[in-house]
């Protein structure tokens, strides 16, 4: 459970950071706290969504694309009441606007090490899918070569044309 509550900090954090970002650079007309939603929330879609739509298209679950579309959803309803609801945004600014500078870095070096964990993630989930994981019978094979018969059909076609 520890490692779920630093995860959650660190999504926090990320958040807090484009949010503080965000508001420095348009201010509040902008609406800086859904801009720092929007982060947070592609990472995860894009490092822990994208994998599961693509084992659950390996396996030939039906509606997988859609399935995968509901997660990102219920995630990003999640995020909104985490971070955005009753004023959360404004709270988690306060808990972070004193920081000093050494534990701002300290922070932003567990971010980038978090986005360089999950980078590694994707590129082996891409490579797995690539690779490994057979792809759906019902896949794309127009990469295989044609068979005789068609191949005597186009010779047909071909030999009237010249006619």
């Amino acid at each position: 459970m520890n490692i779920l509550k630093q995860i959650y900090e660190i999504y926090e954090y990320l958040f807090y950071r484009t949010y503080i970002w965000q508001l420095r650079l348009w201010g509040e007309k902008r609406l800086p706290e859904v801009a720092g939603l929007l982060l947070p929330t592609s990472l995860f879609t894009f490092v822990f969504v994208g994998p599961i739509v693509g084992v659950l298209h390996s396996l030939e679950v039906p509606n997988n694309e859609e399935l995968g579309i509901l997660l990102a959803v219920i995630f990003t309803f999640v995020a909104h009441r985490l971070f955005i609801i009753n004023g959360q945004y404004l709270s988690i600014a306060d808990k972070y606007r004193n920081e000093t500078k050494e534990k701002q870095r300290q922070r932003m070096k567990l971010v980038w090490i978090f986005l360089a964990i999950n980078l590694i993630w994707v590129i082996f989930c891409i490579f797995l899918f690539i690779k490994v994981i057979p792809p759906p019978s019902n896949a794309d094979t127009s990469n295989k070569n044609p068979s005789p018969e068609y191949i005597e059909m186009l010779k047909d076609i071909r030999d009237r044309r010249a006619q």
